[in-house]
């Protein structure tokens, strides 16, 4: 990690045992792909040169002159164990090792990932837990291959994108068919609007309908209305979404945030903000929500004859 990292990287924990490894170390970042490549070939690479691995009990200032890798804030005795990998490594370990690296055989690096402020760990498996990995997940490539209709594993990253693209093209249509029934049931909505003081307004319940169905309604009911107010309810798996939409020509009278506040509380729920032009909320009672939408009315009247627009 210090080749491929810098020098300053340093050790911060481990455990080893004899499959499977865990590594601490100080970092300010992930590794990205490359650098976790590069790790894991050079650990493989000196198995591969099957390294003599040397353990020996030295003076503390010994160890300082041969250079040995030292974990930071560790407390050493007078006499310390240095354990050297070829000409490779040198470090002050306890641990017990491999007679050669090439003892280990295969080593791969299952996952990296952040533990706390400027800290790593990596995770490895070496030998046969190592080749059981790689087994797995070439199983799982495999699978994969099938599931997406792949003829060959080389071939799943062009499907996948070929899907990817697919979905978009679904996802843009079906966002056009969801703007054309909103402006379609717009339109039904926007005609069936109660003039309160002058002030065209439309309070109506959409069943089935989520939130987010509601915003784009209520935008498009607004854009019908030119000039107006418009409060929904939806009702879809038990939850009944709230929103209130203001056209920006009336901001000045009426505070969406305000309308949904007093709606919402009718309905057993709650809701607010400070967005003039438009609120969510939500009720709690479906049985109530026919009386606070009818009770719309009367809160706009309230609020036009106040002249008030701050949320309360």
């Amino acid at each position: 990690m210090k080749d491929v990292l810098d020098e300053g990287v340093s050790q911060q924990g481990s455990y080893v045992g004899p499959d499977q490894l865990r590594f601490d170390f100080n970092h300010p970042r992930a590794l990205d792909d490359a650098e976790l490549r590069a790790v894991g070939d050079i650990i493989n690479d000196r198995g591969m040169d099957d390294l003599p691995v040397h353990w020996e009990i030295v003076p503390m200032e010994q160890a300082r002159h041969m250079g040995a890798i030292m974990m930071f804030g560790e407390k050493y005795g007078d006499q310390v164990r240095v354990v050297s990998i070829g000409e490779y490594s040198r470090e002050l370990c306890g641990g017990t090792h491999t007679h050669h690296s090439g003892e280990l055989g295969t080593v791969t690096i299952a996952s990296e990932s952040g533990i706390g402020s400027g800290k790593r760990r990596i995770v490895a498996y070496a030998g046969q837990a190592a080749l059981a990995y790689l087994n797995q997940r070439l199983h799982l490539l495999e699978s994969l291959t099938q599931r997406v209709g792949a003829r060959t594993p080389d071939e799943v990253l062009s499907r996948v994108d070929a899907m990817f693209a697919e979905m978009d093209t679904l996802r843009k249509d079906l966002q056009r068919r969801q703007q054309q029934q909103a402006s379609n049931a717009a339109g039904a909505l926007a005609s069936g609007a109660r003039a309160i003081s002058g002030v065209k307004v439309v309070a109506a319940s959409v069943e089935g309908a989520t939130g987010d169905d509601l915003a784009r309604l209520a935008d498009a009911v607004r854009a019908e209305l030119h000039s107006g107010v418009v409060i929904l309810a939806g009702k879809q798996d038990g939850r009944i979404p709230l929103v209130v939409g203001v056209t920006r020509d009336l901001t000045d009278r009426l505070h969406a945030g305000t309308l949904i506040k007093e709606v919402a509380t009718r309905a057993g729920g709650g809701g607010g903000g400070n967005n003039p032009e438009f609120a969510r909320g939500q009720g709690t009672d479906s049985a109530r929500i026919g009386p606070a939408l009818q009770h719309a009315f009367v809160v706009v009247e309230r609020a036009l004859e106040s002249g008030g627009r701050a949320p309360g």
